[in-house]
């Protein structure tokens, strides 16, 4: 799972496309070389928005070979988050369907906010908070990246 979203993040995409990564996943990884820290980093840099669907069902006990792996809903949340997208949760086609349709609705509907920091910029992470004062609902990144 971190293996394909990471891969996704670097496909390159046109001038003028708004990038959407969609990943439809139990949570479970048993198989990626990445890190979730790695990818968490990655995620946080990329202009791709993530979307995710937590494929709800029964889930096998699995091996983690000795590395940390954080709560799965605590891993696809901040994924999502980092991506400037929501994770949502489906148990039926229909439910699929519904946050699929729900995505591509908010990707349409989604505007650019441009601000230019005063003073002089250190690199790492910076975060970012975005309100809106009239009510509404706001999903943005949690920060930005300065090389």
């Amino acid at each position: 799972m971190r293996d394909a979203l990471w891969t996704a993040l670097q496909l390159r995409h046109l001038e003028q496309t708004r990038p959407l990564a969609h990943l439809f996943s139990d949570g479970i990884d048993t198989a990626s070389w990445l890190s979730f820290s790695d990818l968490l980093t990655d995620t946080e840099r990329a202009d791709t928005t993530v979307h995710i669907v937590e494929l709800l069902g029964e889930r096998a006990a699995t091996p983690t070979f000795g590395r940390y792996t954080p709560p799965l809903n605590v891993t696809l949340d901040r994924l999502a988050s980092a991506g400037g997208g929501r994770k949502g949760s489906a148990t039926s086609p229909r439910d699929l369907r519904e946050l699929f349709t729900r995505a591509i609705s908010e990707l349409r509907a989604r505007y650019l906010l441009t601000f230019f920091p005063e003073g002089p910029q250190t690199s790492g992470w910076h975060e970012l908070k975005v309100t809106v004062n009239r009510g509404g609902d706001v999903t943005t990144r949690p920060g930005y990246f300065v090389l």
